[in-house]
């Protein structure tokens, strides 16, 4: 096996904690439930893909509440989902760059970067959230998804590495399924990096020595 020279992390779930239901619910008490508005009508993926602007998202959304709520009501309906980051995992990361390039990927849209960015500068006024990683790959902004096979194939040509040179965390099964078709090593979690991710890349990789 080649030297591994980059972890690719993903946000939800894995860096910042969420709860997609408290989401699904704030939608609910407005009047909507966004489980049939996906089924009906693809926006979600498009707004993630950067297909649509952040002004056709929230009108889509509110035409199907038939205007009975605010722009603001809307935006603070689909930030619901976004909970905290703990400090330590900013100290792991930092850890992980001793060893590894690291670098994000993550499906995800602009109101959601941006509430995650206000919150770092609210609670977290120390971190250096664009300097985190070595670079940030970001579904909207490149109009491509995971598990499509394109987005991975695209960080791996922006990082100038071979498959079997990176190890990809995230907590979507389809997302590790879509990875490790292409050769990339992956560690499949259901909760946020914490000291359990190093046992579990010295499964991979034997060489990581800690000190």
């Amino acid at each position: 096996m080649k030297k591994i020279k980059a972890v690719i992390l993903d946000l939800g779930v894995v860096i910042i904690n969420i709860d997609q239901e408290k989401t699904l619910r704030a939608f609910e008490r407005l009047g909507i439930d966004l489980e049939d508005i996906n089924e009906s009508m693809p926006i979600f993926k498009q707004y993630e893909k950067g297909e649509i602007s952040d002004e056709d998202f929230i009108r889509t959304l509110k035409t199907a509440l038939k205007g009975n709520a605010t722009e603001e009501k809307i935006i603070k309906a689909w930030n619901a989902m976004i909970l905290d980051i703990p400090a330590y995992r900013f100290r792991l990361i930092e850890k992980l760059r001793e060893h590894y390039k690291v670098y994000l990927l993550s499906n995800t849209n602009s109101i959601h970067i941006k509430e995650i960015r206000d919150y770092i500068n609210t609670y977290h006024q120390n971190e250096d959230w664009q300097n985190t990683f070595d670079k940030m790959f970001l579904s909207y902004e490149i109009g491509l998804r995971k598990p499509e096979p394109g987005f991975y194939e695209h960080v791996l040509n922006e990082i100038n590495l071979k498959a079997d040179e990176t190890i990809f965390i995230d907590d979507s099964r389809a997302n590790i399924k879509g990875a490790e078709k292409l050769g990339i090593n992956c560690i499949w979690t259901q909760k946020g990096i914490d000291e359990w991710l190093w046992e579990e890349l010295k499964k991979i990789d034997p060489n990581l020595y800690l000190g």
